[in-house]
């Protein structure tokens, strides 16, 4: 991390990896009677700060939105620039997209994320935004003024520049290895659902490690030459359990969950690592999975979900 400490930064990390919400605390709160048990439980940490006091369990979102801030406000600090660029690349996007909707589509302001690089309201005026933003904002704002905008095509503006954006810039083989497999599991869970080629090419996102041809045997129902081609890859469990799935007319639930693992099982190979901007990426994982369980596990207690039914939905996450 050019420009700062990293004995420093990377020390200050590791501290704070004590007070994330453990594994064993999610199966806790997972266990616990009632969601206001639950949320007990993620109280015994200091997640969301002061904003927490007050709260009860039905302001789960409230906590989970202040934490994101103090993590935005941890990575303003200690991060590298262009690692905190990176880091917070998808909450421009997002955001970028969103105050495109809402400008456009009548959406409402709840669905941005906390800023991340550029303000919301720099995306609002159309203002000094770099032009990595600004292209596919215009290039959304075209399919609006030609009254050819659906949620899925801008989406896909959206996210096609995001990976392109992040693979240029991200120059960690690590980070840049899981960005790959995201964009390879999100092209083939459009290929286990999708039955047009010609539509699925066009939801096609480039940068990733798998070419379209497989997709295009896994539209076609070509299973056995679409798992002869990922054998001895990181796909082959994956596509497995997806063309299982969508065999038995099931939902892609497996399939989700498994890719959605990838990331924080990569990046638990390099815990141990106290070097560079890897303890960074770690902690950040950790934090988007913390994230992603505190929210998954209160909703389904608020919902009176099966206990085992959330621990299945538990993330893969910091351990201790």
């Amino acid at each position: 991390m050019a420009g700062k400490d990293t004995v420093f930064v990377n020390g200050i990390i590791k501290s704070r990896e004590k007070y994330l919400v453990s594994k064993e605390s999610f199966l806790r709160m997972a266990e616990a009677a009632s969601a206001e048990d639950a949320f007990k439980i993620l109280r015994e940490y200091p997640f969301g700060g002061e904003s927490a006091e007050g709260l009860t369990f039905v302001d789960y979102e409230k906590l989970i939105s202040a934490e994101k801030d103090l993590f935005s406000d941890f990575l303003k600090e200690y991060a590298d620039d262009k690692v905190y660029t990176c880091l917070l690349a998808k909450n421009d996007f997002h955001n970028a997209e969103c105050v495109l909707r809402i400008k456009r589509a009548f959406a409402d302001e709840s669905i941005l994320l906390p800023e991340g690089v550029v303000s919301v309201e720099r995306l609002k005026e159309g203002k000094d935004i770099p032009e990595y933003l600004l292209k596919p904002m215009k290039e959304a704002e075209k399919l609006f003024d030609d009254g050819r905008a659906t949620g899925v095509k801008v989406s896909l503006i959206f996210i096609k520049a995001y990976y392109a954006f992040m693979l240029k810039n991200v120059k960690n083989k690590d980070w840049k290895e899981i960005l790959k497999y995201e964009i390879d599991a999100k092209n083939i869970g459009v290929a286990l659902r999708q039955k047009d080629v010609k539509k699925a090419k066009d939801e096609f996102i480039d940068g990733g490690n798998l070419k379209f041809d497989l997709f295009d045997k896994i539209i076609s129902g070509e299973d056995g030459k679409a798992l002869s081609e990922t054998l001895r890859t990181p796909y082959y469990d994956l596509l497995k359990i997806g063309l299982e799935e969508r065999a038995e007319g099931k939902p892609l639930v497996s399939f989700e969950k498994k890719s959605g693992d990838f990331a924080m099982n990569r990046m638990k190979e390099k815990r141990y690592e106290t070097d560079g901007v890897i303890p960074l990426i770690v902690y950040a994982n950790y934090k988007e999975a913390e994230l992603k369980n505190v929210r998954m596990v209160m909703a389904l207690k608020i919902a009176g979900a099966d206990k085992e039914a959330i621990r299945w939905r538990l993330k893969e996450g910091y351990a201790g």
